[in-house]
Protein backbone atom coordinates (compact mmCIF):
# COMPACT_ATOMS: atom_id res chain seq x y z
CA UNK A 1 0.00 0.00 0.00
CA UNK A 2 1.44 3.44 -1.01
CA UNK A 3 1.92 5.65 1.94
CA UNK A 4 -0.87 8.84 0.52
CA UNK A 5 -3.12 5.77 1.09
CA UNK A 6 -1.75 4.53 4.43
CA UNK A 7 -2.04 7.94 6.05
CA UNK A 8 -5.38 8.64 4.62
CA UNK A 9 -6.56 5.34 6.34
CA UNK A 10 -4.97 7.00 9.18
CA UNK A 11 -6.85 9.72 9.52
CA UNK A 12 -9.87 8.30 8.68
CA UNK A 13 -10.17 4.63 9.54
CA UNK A 14 -12.63 2.37 7.56
CA UNK A 15 -15.87 1.93 10.35
CA UNK A 16 -14.00 2.97 13.21
CA UNK A 17 -16.05 5.27 14.65
CA UNK A 18 -19.73 3.11 14.04
CA UNK A 19 -17.87 0.17 15.38
CA UNK A 20 -17.52 2.21 18.55
CA UNK A 21 -20.82 3.22 18.61
CA UNK A 22 -21.93 0.42 18.09
CA UNK A 23 -19.86 -1.06 21.26
CA UNK A 24 -21.14 2.28 23.66
CA UNK A 25 -24.29 1.11 22.44
CA UNK A 26 -24.48 -2.52 23.35
CA UNK A 27 -22.31 -1.24 26.53
CA UNK A 28 -25.53 0.77 27.61
CA UNK A 29 -28.03 -1.63 27.02
CA UNK A 30 -25.97 -4.31 29.00
CA UNK A 31 -25.85 -1.19 32.07
CA UNK A 32 -29.97 -1.07 31.76
CA UNK A 33 -30.57 -4.50 31.92
CA UNK A 34 -28.01 -4.86 34.89
CA UNK A 35 -29.79 -1.92 36.55
CA UNK A 36 -33.14 -3.93 35.62
CA UNK A 37 -31.96 -6.47 37.76
CA UNK A 38 -31.03 -4.88 41.01
CA UNK A 39 -33.43 -5.44 43.98
CA UNK A 40 -35.29 -8.37 42.06
CA UNK A 41 -37.57 -10.45 44.39
CA UNK A 42 -36.35 -14.08 45.62
CA UNK A 43 -38.64 -15.76 43.16
CA UNK A 44 -37.50 -14.25 40.11
CA UNK A 45 -33.80 -15.21 41.14
CA UNK A 46 -33.17 -18.00 38.33
CA UNK A 47 -34.95 -15.86 35.48
CA UNK A 48 -31.92 -13.29 36.43
CA UNK A 49 -29.55 -16.01 36.55
CA UNK A 50 -30.43 -16.62 32.71
CA UNK A 51 -30.18 -12.94 32.09
CA UNK A 52 -26.73 -12.15 33.70
CA UNK A 53 -25.40 -15.47 31.79
CA UNK A 54 -26.67 -13.99 28.68
CA UNK A 55 -25.02 -10.50 29.46
CA UNK A 56 -21.56 -12.38 29.99
CA UNK A 57 -21.71 -13.76 26.15
CA UNK A 58 -22.75 -10.21 24.83
CA UNK A 59 -19.68 -8.42 27.29
CA UNK A 60 -17.56 -11.44 25.58
CA UNK A 61 -18.88 -10.59 21.85
CA UNK A 62 -17.73 -7.01 23.10
CA UNK A 63 -14.47 -7.64 23.98
CA UNK A 64 -14.08 -9.52 20.50
CA UNK A 65 -15.03 -6.45 18.72
CA UNK A 66 -12.72 -4.32 21.04
CA UNK A 67 -9.58 -6.55 20.16
CA UNK A 68 -10.41 -6.41 16.05
CA UNK A 69 -10.27 -2.81 16.36
CA UNK A 70 -7.18 -3.06 18.64
CA UNK A 71 -5.30 -4.94 15.87
CA UNK A 72 -6.77 -2.55 13.38
CA UNK A 73 -5.10 -0.14 15.36
CA UNK A 74 -2.07 -1.68 15.18
CA UNK A 75 -2.01 -2.28 11.31
CA UNK A 76 -2.52 1.34 10.94
CA UNK A 77 -0.11 2.49 12.88
CA UNK A 78 2.96 0.12 11.16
Amino acid sequence: MELSQKFADFKHPKGFEEKIERIVHKLGDIENSLDDMTGIEAIFCSEALGEAKSLVKKLIAIEEDVNSLEKGKEQLIQ
